[in-house]
């Protein structure tokens, strides 16, 4: 398997990982309301057809792609990898949370419930930073 099939094993695997997350981020009526469309969309999949889930899967890769790589490699050791927040914490150099509130931005957009890209940059330590 080279580089590029690997990359993109591991953006397929992070993409099914992230949709079979369940939405834990309960905030009230907005938390219930994307409860209730996440628990929608589990119980259709499949039923509609096959393509569909396609399109999703590749625009979910798609997303992932376009975020920063240090992003992308911090969501793979999270999810893919089932690293321990500690850790990823601890060698990249940020408060958890900070960490969580990175992971779930770049999860929302990656899973669409956020249309732009946030700025990712404020909360990722400078190379400089880091200990």
């Amino acid at each position: 398997m080279n580089q590029k099939d690997l990359a993109s094993a591991l953006e397929q695997l992070l993409s099914e990982r992230l949709a079979d997350t369940p939405i834990t981020d309960s905030s009230g009526p907005l938390g219930a309301v994307r409860k209730a469309i996440h628990r929608l969309c589990k119980y259709l999949d499949g039923k509609p057809g096959v393509h569909a889930e396609i399109a999703r899967q590749a625009q979910r890769i798609a997303r992932i792609r376009s975020l920063p790589p240090h992003v992308q490699e911090l969501l793979r050791r999270y999810y893919v990898f089932l690293e321990a927040e500690e850790n990823i914490c601890f060698s990249m150099g940020m408060p958890p949370d900070d960490f969580r509130r990175l992971r779930r931005e770049a999860s929302d957009y990656i899973l669409s419930r956020r249309e732009r890209k946030p700025d990712f940059e404020p909360l990722l330590p400078r190379r400089g930073d880091r200990a």
